[in-house]
């Protein structure tokens, strides 16, 4: 069998943002899809046939995908979604189904994760896949291969996955997370161009790397957990160095980006990583994201030595009380100690921030602006809060009333509020972000690594 993995295009979802404030180019940015390459790098494990369609890196719109998909004509489409891509993936499944009623479509991803009796609901997808995917993939794979000899297949053995029975959705158990992640082969990177993945600002090519899954904090606004659960489970140093020596001399990368959700969570294996680099003569930079309670001296002598050249912090708000409402687990101040500790190692500083969280007014917001003002970190982001499904926010904000959209494309941080309450109204929470990218710097620092 052939399968096509895809990860739909974001051209039609940030067409409409304004670019004036930010001073971003959406297409200069380009982020390699790291979960279908885990998927792809498994499945070739088993002797599957694989290809890999990132619409998005190849700037196809919709019906270029499309033409695209037609062409390589897979037996089994895998789709993945994030919650403003899930349109754009029923439209693409609904127009397959036009002409071709054999292709098995499948959806996969954190939205997917996040409301699956929804996704799985819509008679043009034949499955869906809920959570770590790797393992229920492979498994769904092997049983439409099975049910193509065997008539009266029983896809309800199989974890993970959801389908129709009868028009009515169906969920089976889910699968275990995986605990040992070293049995994970390394993502199928050589099944897409790596070329085409080029950091913002600087165009130079990099690839992201996923060092551990999970993640034990409660905010309200995240939601990594649906998919890969509170508890941490983290790759051994010598697996994590292994995969940096490819892309050194594989693929001659040298710029990496750690998209763990907290990569110096574990303070011992963040010494121990970084040790193992500067002991294997790795000449690498890197990115890293970081709390500011999970950061100290030790941490950062060993981050700068290693190559660390930024590191991420969600500060999220400049007012105590909203920071306790979205459980963030910080404070104010101690966001000041960790960015302060970070630039007197020299090393870069990016900081997250979201306008209009639950329990905001006027006031907070501006406290919030003039706090990243005042910590004076090189890259800032400012989002509109968000409320993505199978979060705490979002039940906070659909019970109520608060969620003013439904069209899932508008759920992208930028200029589209989804949530508004009587002292934050969408239009006002459009003028404070962008009053907020027009103060900072003199507007000439905005996002940074965009996670889409």
């Amino acid at each position: 069998m052939k399968i096509l993995l895809l990860h739909p295009s974001n051209q039609e979802v940030y067409q409409n943002i304004q670019q004036s404030v930010t001073k971003l180019d959406k297409k200069s940015a380009k982020t390699p899809p790291i979960g279908i390459m885990y998927l792809a790098a498994v499945l070739k494990q088993n002797n599957y046939d694989v290809e890999i369609l990132d619409a998005e890196a190849s700037n196809l719109n919709l019906q270029e995908t499309l033409k695209e998909i037609r062409r390589i004509n897979p037996d089994i489409l895998g789709m993945t979604c994030t919650t403003p891509l899930y349109n754009a993936a029923l439209i693409i499944a609904k127009d397959l189904r036009k002409d071709n009623k054999q292709m098995k479509i499948v959806l996969g991803g954190p939205h997917i994760s996040a409301l699956p009796y929804e996704s799985v609901s819509n008679p043009e997808i034949d499955f869906i896949v809920k959570g770590e995917g790797e393992y229920s993939f492979l498994n769904l794979v092997k049983g439409i291969e099975k049910s193509k000899n065997e008539k009266n297949y029983d896809f309800s053995q199989l974890k993970g996955i959801g389908y129709l029975i009868d028009g009515k959705p169906f969920l089976t158990p889910p699968q275990e997370l995986i605990q040992n992640l070293d049995e994970l082969p390394f993502p199928a990177r050589e099944l897409t161009d790596m070329d085409k993945y080029l950091k913002l600002y600087t165009g130079k090519k990099y690839s992201l790397m996923v060092t551990s899954r999970g993640c034990p904090y409660q905010c309200i606004f995240c939601d990594s957990v649906i998919t890969f659960g509170k508890r941490t489970r983290f790759r051994s140093p010598d697996n994590v160095i292994a995969e940096i020596k490819e892309l050194v001399e594989k693929y001659g990368i040298t710029d990496i980006t750690f998209s763990d959700d907290t990569f110096t969570l574990d303070k011992e294996r963040t010494i121990e990583i970084c040790k193992k680099i500067v002991e294997n003569n790795l000449d690498i930079k890197f990115i890293c994201s970081s709390r500011a309670n999970t950061i100290d001296e030790e941490r950062l002598e060993w981050l700068k030595k290693a190559g660390c050249i930024q590191i991420t912090f969600g500060i999220e708000s400049g007012d105590d009380n909203i920071l306790r409402i979205i459980k963030k687990g910080i404070t104010t101040d101690m966001a000041r100690k960790a960015i302060a500790l970070v630039k007197k190692y020299g090393i870069g500083t990016h900081a997250s921030y979201m306008l209009g969280n639950p329990g905001e007014t006027l006031e907070t917001v501006r406290k919030t602006i003039n706090f990243a003002r005042e910590l004076d970190t090189d890259y800032a982001q400012f989002s509109i809060a968000t409320p993505f499904p199978g979060t705490e926010m979002w039940d906070m904000a659909s019970k109520q009333g608060l969620i003013k959209i439904k069209d899932f494309s508008k759920f992208t941080w930028y200029y589209s509020p989804t949530f508004e309450t009587k002292e934050l109204p969408g239009e006002l929470l459009i003028k404070l972000q962008k009053e907020a990218y027009g103060l900072y710097k003199g507007g000439k620092q905005g996002q940074n690594e965009d996670k889409k």
